[in-house]
C-alpha cells in the first residue's frame, strides 16, 4: 500500500475513491454533513472501522463545533503521519476487533453510546462486515440517536448491505429510516437511521 500524502488526504475530502487510496465520495461527505444538519441534537460520534482517518476528521470536526468528541475504531491503526498530526483533542483512536468473538469491544462501546450525559450519539458503520455491525452496536444507540451504514448497494445479494438484508435489523421498532430518498437521490452509499 502507498503512503497517503498530505496532498491525498486533502483530495480524499473531495474525490472519494481512487487506484491510490480509498474512502467516501465527495457526495457521501455532503450527506453525512446532510443528515448531521438536520439532526442538532447529535454531538458526538463513533465511526466504526477507521482506515486512514479521513473521515473521521471530518467528523471530528463536526462534533467539536457542538461540543462533542469523536471515538473512531479499528482494529490496525494505518493512519498516515499527516492524519495523526491533525487529529483533533476531541477525537480518540481505539485498537479493537469490532466482530471478535466474545465480542470485547461490546462494553466500552455501549458506555460510550449510553452516556446520557453525552446526549445521543451518531454511529457510523463502515468496517468490515458492516451488518454484524449493526446487529451488534445499532441497539446501543439511545433514543434521538442515529446510525448510518456506508457502503449500501442496490443490489440484493448475500452479505451485501442492501434493502432487502438491512431490513430485518433495522426497519420497524425503535428505528425509522431517515432521508432515504435523498440518499438516493444524490446517489449517496450511505443510508440512515433515527432512533425514536
Amino acid at each position: 500500500m502507498s503512503s497517503l500524502t498530505i496532498h491525498d488526504a486533502e483530495a480524499k475530502f473531495t474525490l472519494g475513491y481512487s487506484e491510490d487510496y480509498a474512502g467516501i465520495s465527495a457526495v457521501d461527505v455532503a450527506f453525512m454533513q446532510h443528515v448531521w444538519r438536520l439532526r442538532p441534537q447529535l454531538q458526538s460520534v463513533l465511526e466504526l472501522g477507521t482506515s486512514w482517518g479521513v473521515t473521521a476528521l471530518l467528523l471530528g470536526v463536526l462534533a467539536r463545533i457542538r461540543g462533542g468528541q469523536c471515538v473512531s475504531v479499528d482494529r490496525q491503526d494505518i493512519r498516515p503521519e499527516g492524519v495523526r498530526r491533525a487529529w483533533l483533542d476531541n477525537m480518540t483512536f481505539l485498537y479493537g476487533d469490532l466482530l471478535a468473538p466474545g465480542a470485547p469491544m461490546l462494553p466500552p462501546l455501549a458506555a460510550l453510546l449510553g452516556n446520557a450525559d453525552a446526549g445521543p450519539w451518531l454511529l457510523i458503520c463502515d468496517g468490515g462486515d458492516k451488518l454484524e455491525e449493526l446487529r451488534r452496536y445499532a441497539p446501543l444507540v439511545a433514543p434521538g440517536g442515529v446510525v448510518m451504514v456506508h457502503d449500501f448497494l442496490p443490489i440484493d445479494e448475500p452479505h451485501t448491505v442492501c434493502e432487502a438484508n438491512v431490513a430485518p435489523i433495522m426497519d420497524g421498532g425503535v428505528w425509522r429510516r431517515l432521508e432515504w430518498d435523498t440518499a438516493l437521490e444524490w446517489r449517496s452509499y450511505f443510508r440512515a437511521w433515527e432512533r425514536g
